[in-house]
């Protein structure tokens, strides 16, 4: 019985050792997820998905994401990374160009970093994720100069000033819009800002009674500058499309007070960054940047999205 329960002893300390040995293989790396915002619908879809692609390939995912979009909290957030010695960093930039500093931190510590949605040009990026902003904000542009016989003031509601995603979705949308000669652009920055977007949409509104239709670079600045046309009495009057399918939008499109979106695809995106990144640690080549289509959702096919 004593040499029985000896061996038991043994082979259960042995059993747990091994467990706890397989748990440290099974969690091969850790990585941080560094988003624009932890607030965002289209950014919180984009977590989930990181999270689930880590679970699925076995690595620790931690969540750095603050919740606002300021640089100053992004870059505390690589700073807390490095000291928790992360093994990569997937990142989707406030700003495209004020992380270089930051970049360089990562990279002086041997942490690769996969970017997903804003590019920063970065030694230190081994590979980049995106929407091809400037076609998705192509197909923006031609479903507005259609619905408004290629005539027309429009309003562009921007996002930030230094930011490559806003700039390639007011080239993308302007490129479209600016090749009839009846289309007149009034291009305003908002920020990625809701508020900022309804106020300078009511004061547009206020301003120039032959507004025809209003693009927002992102879907939250589109839903508030659809509640300023809503109080002008206007819904139906000016063409409304945004950027993002986000839920609120998408519901706003089926009962027709929003008029179209464009869907990226942030699931994908979430689960590529985590993918290339894991790829690139075992020492695998990964392509320097994956695209990723987008599409039009209008009335016309809001129906296989809305039920998701």
């Amino acid at each position: 019985l004593v040499l029985c329960l000896i061996g038991t002893m043994i082979f259960s300390c042995g059993g747990k050792e091994k467990a706890a040995e397989a748990d440290e293989k099974e969690a091969k790396y850790t990585l941080a997820y560094i988003g624009y915002s932890s607030t965002n619908p289209f950014w919180n879809a984009l977590a989930q998905s990181a999270l689930e692609s880590a679970n699925t390939l076995n690595v620790k995912l931690l969540d750095l994401t603050a919740s606002s979009p300021e640089m100053a909290q992004q870059k505390m957030a690589i700073d807390n990374a490095i000291i928790k010695r992360v093994d990569g960093l997937v990142v989707g930039a406030v700003d495209s160009r004020g992380l270089g500093d930051s970049f360089d931190k990562a990279q002086q510590a041997g942490i690769p970093i996969v970017t997903v949605d804003t590019r920063v040009d970065h030694p230190g990026v081994v590979s980049h994720i995106a929407t091809d902003n400037i076609a998705a904000a192509n197909l923006a542009g031609e479903y507005i100069a259609g619905k408004l016989g290629n005539k027309g003031k429009v309003l562009v509601l921007g996002g930030a000033t230094g930011s490559q995603t806003a700039d390639d979705r007011q080239d993308g949308v302007e490129a479209v819009l600016n090749r009839h000669e009846e289309m007149e652009v009034i291009f305003r920055v908002a920020n990625w800002d809701a508020k900022q977007a309804n106020e300078i949409t009511n004061n547009i509104l206020s301003s120039t009674e032959d507004l025809r239709a209003v693009f927002a670079a992102c879907d939250p600045m589109i839903f508030t500058a659809m509640q300023a046309v809503k109080s002008k009495d206007k819904l139906g009057d000016v063409v409304l499309v945004g950027f993002d399918a986000i839920p609120a939008v998408l519901k706003a499109i089926e009962q027709g007070e929003i008029d179209a979106t464009v869907r990226q695809d942030p699931g994908r995106m979430g689960l590529e960054g985590v993918k290339l990144l894991v790829s690139h640690l075992n020492g695998e080549e990964v392509p320097a940047y994956i695209p990723i289509s987008a599409e039009l959702v209008d009335q016309s096919n809001i129906k296989q999205y809305i039920s998701r």
